[in-house]
């Protein structure tokens, strides 16, 4: 899935070198996922217990979720209206 299209359209490489595929990545604590999802810290804890969590990281006992994987679990749960006149 191609998501440049929500951070303005592609980069480009003559603005910086390279994009480095781990340094320049952003990252969530559960805190700020709760906070983006209006939801409670414990509800993303229960789906990660149960396996309904999108990808995470646990470094050092610390989970993060990659803001690139949120964006795309979004898009993919997003169901917009159609409302038909008729």
């Amino acid at each position: 899935m191609d998501i440049s299209k929500y951070f303005g359209g592609p980069i480009n490489p003559s603005e910086k070198d390279e994009l480095d595929p781990v340094i320049d990545r952003q990252f969530l604590t559960t805190y700020e996922l709760a906070a983006r999802w209006r939801k409670s810290q414990r509800t993303l804890e229960n789906l990660r217990t149960n396996n309904k969590s999108i990808p995470y990281y646990k470094i050092n006992g610390s989970v993060r979720y990659d803001l690139l994987d949120v964006i795309e679990y979004e898009l993919k749960n997003f169901f917009q209206r159609v409302v038909i006149d008729g």
